[in-house]
């Protein structure tokens, strides 16, 4: 397999990881909004997997940034990734 057709299956992937955090931050936003107006408490399971959902979304994310090896963009990267983890799960 050649770099380019590579590189371009993992856009691909990145593309539909990105949309699937998108969503997932919308769900934990609007479950947030739910959670504060009714105090149910099964909203906090959801917003753990989206807080799962979007860690995953941004570690594919870096795949692409790993195979061009650019060493700012991975550390930035997992620098945000460590935050997300510690916000969601701290």
């Amino acid at each position: 397999m050649t770099k380019d057709n590579e590189q371009e299956r993992y856009k691909t992937l990145a593309s539909i990881a990105n949309t699937a955090g998108i969503v997932a931050l919308v769900l934990t936003l609007g479950s947030l909004v739910l959670a504060i107006i009714f105090d149910w408490q099964f909203l906090d399971y959801i917003v753990k997997f989206s807080g799962v959902l979007i860690v995953l979304s941004l570690i594919i994310d870096s795949v692409l940034y790993i195979l061009e090896k650019n060493i700012k963009k991975i550390i930035y990267n997992i620098l945000f990734i460590i935050v997300l983890v510690y916000i969601f799960f701290g």
